[in-house]
């Protein structure tokens, strides 16, 4: 390239663009073959840059600011660079005047003078951006080792559920040596084929709903708890979800294992056969544990008829044939053993059993002082859950508890291991005579009722005598205790503190060897919390959570009750439905916040409350949408009137979080006469487009469209 003399414009415009450039820019001699010879020219920004003046930079040449002499083979690289392109691009480290180190990005092009050779080059500072970079990596590091230190399995991933970042118990929950080889694959293709779909499916709702999802499942030996939180930007949409999976097992199988110890306990309190506790503790570890077979192997001296039990889906494969040739291998285990299809001494067991995925048997020898009832066998397909030690342990409890348990049912007469075993039951037990007086109490009861053992002691109880309170309820628990049969049912207890809480309680009597009655045996099982937890249900069924007002199926469950029966006294009545919203209520929601807007609508519910008579529903269909159904009113004045009052009552101020609003509310009304035969449904609709009238015409104000005949709406002004 060759370059005739510019003219003084150009020039002029030349040397303009060159000072005024914030990057460093200067021109140096580019002899073929050589290093370049000092510079010719530098703008303003090399100077700031480097630290040197116009006139000290002239004197050097680019290769003495380099912090490292240039390397032979990347001089002779960008020299390649600059002879087929006539561009080259590098980044070095220049030194400056005052000795620190800048790292640079350097453009090079040539041009020729008069048939000598140049460069013009422009060098950017890199030095904030690699700031920004060491930064962002310190933070990557960082953020990886808090989710590396949590135990919980965390990944972030893209809505296809392609891998973004993922800790180092994820890692291993699939298998991977490190996060490294995860990144990038999708979550939805290491997972098994069978739960595939249902991924898809909650990857659609997280996308769609904008809302979290949280669900629980048993893979590869394990109980996951599992939370997959949307991530949106600035326009709202999810472009990230955060997941979140727990192993639960441990506390999973812990929570199961107590219930069913729980249910032992209540089996021998009930005088339930052996025969019963077995077959039900059988069916409830299959289930923990997800085996395909449960059984229990007696032994004759404990049972006479040898009953074994099988429980699970190979149960229909087996008979007691095919395991009673196995009786004496069985009897030999003396502690809780794990065995594995190489272990040759069930070798055969294995077989018999006909299927190839079973992996392990966990054996449960059930011992008694004097004997050994039999051995309970779980086989498994899921060895690694019997491989924890705190699984384990929780065995060796039902090891242990069943063996207690066993027995008391057999040695029923020793009153005192009996008394021992129900001491550190968890649930509420006391025992009283025949008079109802309480002799025993264990620990729980103790806990939960506030009362020490001495003030239970001696303490009789109006509920085990005749007289109780008087109720047809309490006549027959007495009269079912007294014809020696379990009465079992919820009632109320009081702490000594006086709050209440509600236990479900099974009441045994004791006879004495002669078939007189004379102990009674409860225990209570603490269900208050549930109780609590179905009241809340049925509540929020009913009500809407925000404001506290009725919800929208108890509206339309109240209206289609009064549409359908008539549901009113007199003739004369009639029902009127009012459909109103917040006019402008939006614009006070985006300028505010939703907190605001929250509490204007809780205000706003209230002001509609106190304006409608007690019996008259007040409902919130969501956002600012809110229908009053009045029951009865006699004609469309009536209800005219109290939308009126309505208009009057939210003009008034309403305070939200310290902050003042004056608002109106636009009506509409759906006026049903008694010929009218119409859908619940169809109402509504009437009313919502009475409102819509009623904002067209200015808003603040009700407008009303009353039923001549089934669906047709006759508008009537304000």
């Amino acid at each position: 390239m060759s370059a005739k003399a510019a003219s003084p414009d150009l020039e002029t415009a030349y040397r303009l663009f060159f000072e005024s450039t914030s990057d460093a820019a200067f021109v140096v001699p580019m002899p073929e073959g050589r290093l370049p010879g000092p510079f010719v020219e530098v703008n303003k920004a090399t100077c700031d840059l480097l630290g040197y003046s116009r006139e000290e930079l002239l004197k050097l040449a680019p290769q003495d600011l380099h912090h490292v002499p240039l390397p032979t083979d990347l001089w002779q690289s960008m020299h390649r660079d600059l002879e087929e392109h006539g561009v080259a691009r590098f980044e070095r480290v220049l030194r400056s005047y005052d000795g620190r180190q800048i790292p640079v990005e350097i453009n090079c092009r040539l041009f020729w003078v008069e048939g000598e050779r140049f460069g013009i080059a422009i060098a950017r500072d890199l030095s904030e951006r690699m700031i920004s970079e060491r930064i962002l990596r310190d933070r990557q590091r960082e953020l990886s080792a808090l989710l590396n230190a949590s135990e919980q399995m965390a990944a972030l991933v893209t809505p296809d559920t392609r891998i973004l970042q993922i800790n180092r118990v994820g890692a291993e929950r699939f298998g991977a040596a490190s996060a490294d080889e995860l990144i990038g694959k999708r979550i939805i293709d290491l997972s098994p084929e069978s739960i595939r779909d249902n991924r898809r499916d909650i990857a659609r709702r997280v996308v769609e709903n904008h809302e979290s999802v949280v669900f629980e499942d048993f893979r590869s030996g394990m109980y996951l708890h599992h939370t997959v939180n949307p991530v949106l930007d600035d326009d709202s949409k999810v472009t990230r979800f955060a997941i979140y999976s727990e192993d639960i097992t441990v506390g999973y199988i812990r929570r199961n294992v107590d219930a069913i110890l729980n249910s032992v306990d209540r089996h021998i309190l009930a005088g339930d056969s052996l025969h019963q506790l077995i077959a039900d503790c059988c069916a409830r570890l299959q289930t923990v544990f997800r085996c395909p077979l449960v059984w229990f192997a007696p032994s004759s001296s404990l049972m006479t008829s040898g009953t074994h039990y099988f429980v699970g889906p190979l149960r229909e494969s087996l008979s007691t044939g095919h395991i009673s040739a196995y009786d004496s291998s069985l009897n030999e285990i003396e502690t809780l053993q794990i065995a594995s299809r190489d272990d040759q001494r069930f070798k055969s067991l294995f077989e018999s059993l006909g299927d190839s995925s079973l992996k392990l048997l966990c054996l449960i020898p059930l011992q008694t002082a004097d004997s050994r009832p039999g051995v309970l066998v779980l086989a498994s397909q899921h060895p690694e859950l019997f491989h924890r030690q705190e699984i384990l342990r929780i065995l060796d409890q039902v090891h242990n508890r069943l063996s207690v348990a066993l027995e008391m049912v057999s040695e029923q007469q020793q009153l005192m291991l009996l008394r021992k075993a129900l001491e550190v039951a968890r649930n509420a037990m006391f025992i009283a005579d025949r008079e109802g007086r309480v002799v025993w109490t264990n620990r729980a009861l103790v806990d939960s009722s506030g009362y020490s053992e001495s003030e239970w002691v001696g303490c009789r109880l109006p509920m085990l005598s005749q007289s109780g309170d008087g109720s047809s309820e309490s006549d027959d628990r007495w009269r079912k205790l007294r014809s020696g049969r379990v009465w079992s049912g919820e009632t109320v207890e009081r702490r000594k503190d006086g709050s209440e809480y509600t236990v479900l309680q099974s009441i045994t009597p004791v006879t004495d060897s002669n078939g007189h009655i004379s102990h009674f045996v409860s225990i209570q099982e603490d269900i208050s919390e549930r109780k609590r937890t179905e009241e809340r249900m049925r509540y929020f069924a009913e009500h809407d959570p925000l404001t506290g007002l009725r919800n929208r199926h108890f509206l339309m469950t109240e209206l289609r009750r009064l549409m359908s029966s008539g549901g009113f006294s007199r003739s004369e009545d009639r029902l009127a439905l009012l459909y109103l919203d917040i006019d402008f209520f939006k614009p006070i929601n985006d300028q505010h916040g939703h907190e605001i807007g929250d509490e204007l609508l809780k205000a706003f519910g209230a002001r509609l409350r106190k304006s409608v008579r007690e019996h008259d529903v007040v409902s919130r269909l969501g956002g600012d949408e809110f229908v009053i159904l009045l029951r009865p009113v006699q004609s469309l004045d009536t209800a005219y009137e109290v939308a009126g009052k309505i208009l009057r009552s939210v003009r008034r101020p309403i305070r939200a979080q310290e902050m003042s609003f004056h608002i109106t509310s636009s009506i509409g009304i759906a006026f049903m006469p008694s010929s009218s035969e119409v859908d619940p449904q169809e109402l509504l609709r009437l009313a919502d487009q009475a409102l819509y009238r009623a904002k067209a015409l200015g808003r603040d104000r009700c407008v009303a469209a009353e039923l001549d005949e089934v669906h047709d709406a006759v508008p009537v002004t304000e």
